[in-house]
């Protein structure tokens, strides 16, 4: 005999289940994005007194972007939702990164991207006109989907250069006109992008550089044929597992070779820069051209990489020559610098390791740079004092100051430093954890975000070198209470 009252039983029973315990973890609540912090961006100085960034609609809905004055706070909305509209989708732009054009009067946006290794660097791109007269315009002409990486706008703002397939190509944006500059992108052969091994290590990867006068393309290739393959499990994606092979070279096997080349924005022959070594046992991970457009600063390491080489290399000929040299028995780490001082291309600072095992800011002074011989000469430290530079945040020319990102002797903690005729700490010394900023233009404010192991993200927008707050943008209170109650 069936109890037909035992259902009711069972669904009293579940009504009355206790709430969940707030002090309590588990691997649901850990996974559910609860502790998510609040997202701010991507956000862009414009110049030295105004930013803008990504915010929703008021009242809710699609991404807009609006623009702040720094010291006011006055807001104004630069691409609303309705600029965004794309009449055959039925729908706005969902905007995902964006930059103005060289002459601000048009927006290249990044959407629906896909993930390549760690990040979403693969998507659609989109050009809109800020005078509202046509709606976006998507790049890419016959190219499939969403495969798109690394746009960025010529600096006459004519064109944009992107990668697809692992061949570089050129768009004209009022014509259409597409130009491969690359022919032989394959699985194999990447052109202006990396393998896993240069994302892995390096940090690589958006792999091309237009040049100073728009007329030249800088890029890396990678040739990845017989490097072994790496046989990984995909447990998540359907029902059943499948293999997904991944190439990677294991100690003492073959690596992939690379070399760096330079390619008229119009199409022709690459002219290769003449790197020591043979490829597939040196590494190239840096690379940045010259101010003046004449020559590039290439980063060179052998596959020990023991030895930094700066090279400097002749864009037409491809000749290369020393400026500098590191070595250390171990292991030399590769610096993201290359921060000029001005559009002589006379100095640039550099941060390297000092025989005592800290990193000094230091800078580089080349008179007569295209005949130089003797970079050992023109070292000029801008800090000596004990910890760590971990990298430049802004070279101030007109204050002759530099604001550098230093651990102050604690490796797990970051601050701001000014550095002119004398060190001052500029990040407040009540506030020990991680600092990172994004400074305007003019040195004078600075988006600031401060977290430490137990506090969460908070972004807030101030002055420099005073550090005085202007006002907070996001404070990430709901979380700070979640936290909090989350048994100790």
């Amino acid at each position: 005999m069936i109890d037909r009252a035992q259902p009711v039983c069972l669904l009293l029973a579940i009504a009355v289940l206790p709430a969940q315990d707030s002090a309590r973890l588990d691997a649901i609540r850990i996974t559910s994005g609860e502790f998510a912090s609040q997202r701010f961006g991507p956000e862009r100085w414009l110049d030295g007194a105004h930013y803008a960034t990504l915010e929703p609609k008021a009242g809710g809905g699609p991404l807009e972007l609006v623009r702040y004055e720094a010291v006011s706070g006055a807001r104004e909305v630069l691409v609303s939702a309705a600029m965004l509209w794309v009449a055959a989708a039925g729908a706005p732009l969902a905007v995902e990164d964006w930059q103005f054009s060289p002459d601000g009067r048009q927006l290249l946006v990044f959407t629906h991207s896909e993930r390549v290794w760690r990040q979403n660097t693969r998507g659609e791109y989109w050009v809109l006109p800020l005078d509202g007269k046509q709606e976006p315009r998507r790049l890419g002409g016959k190219l499939p989907v969403s495969s798109l990486q690394f746009a960025k706008w010529s600096p006459d703002g004519t064109r944009v250069a992107y990668v697809s397939g692992n061949d570089l190509w050129v768009e004209h944006v009022a014509t259409k006109a597409q130009t491969r500059l690359t022919t032989d992108g394959s699985r194999t052969v990447i052109n202006g992008t990396f393998d896993w091994v240069y994302e892995e290590e390096f940090d690589c990867r958006d792999g091309f550089r237009w040049s100073p006068d728009g007329r030249s393309i800088a890029y890396w290739q990678l040739d990845c044929s017989g490097v072994g393959e790496f046989l990984m499990i995909d447990n998540l994606s359907d029902r059943y597992s499948k293999v997904v092979p991944v190439q990677y070279p294991k100690a003492g096997t073959t690596n992939s070779a690379c070399k760096v080349g330079v390619v008229a924005a119009t199409g022709g022959k690459t002219v290769w820069m003449q790197t020591p070594g043979e490829p597939r046992e040196t590494y190239l991970p840096r690379m940045e051209w010259h101010p003046k457009g004449a020559e590039l600063m290439v980063q060179w390491l052998p596959r020990a990489q023991n030895v930094l080489q700066v090279l400097c290399c002749d864009v037409k000929t491809g000749a290369a020559r020393l400026v500098h040299e590191e070595m250390d028995e171990a292991y030399v780490d590769v610096a993201a610098d290359f921060h000029w001082r001005d559009a002589e291309g006379a100095d640039f600072l550099w941060t390297r390791e000092s025989a005592v095992g800290r990193n000094d800011g230091l800078a580089r002074r080349c008179p007569g740079y295209t005949s130089w011989e003797r970079p050992s000469d023109s070292w000029h430290p801008l800090r000596t004092n004990v910890g760590d530079v971990i990298a430049v945040a802004h070279w101030d020319e007109n204050a002759d100051r530099c604001f550098l990102l230093h651990s102050d002797g604690n490796a797990t903690q970051q601050y701001l430093f000014a550095v002119s005729d004398r060190d001052s700490r500029v990040t407040p010394g009540n506030q020990p954890g991680w600092h990172d900023y994004q400074i305007s233009q003019s040195g004078s404010f600075a988006i600031h975000t401060f977290s430490s192991f137990d506090v969460p993200p908070v972004i807030d927008l101030v002055k420099l070198p005073s550090h005085e707050r202007v006002r907070v943008l996001v404070d990430n209170a709901p979380l700070r209470e979640r936290y909090a109650a989350v048994q100790k």
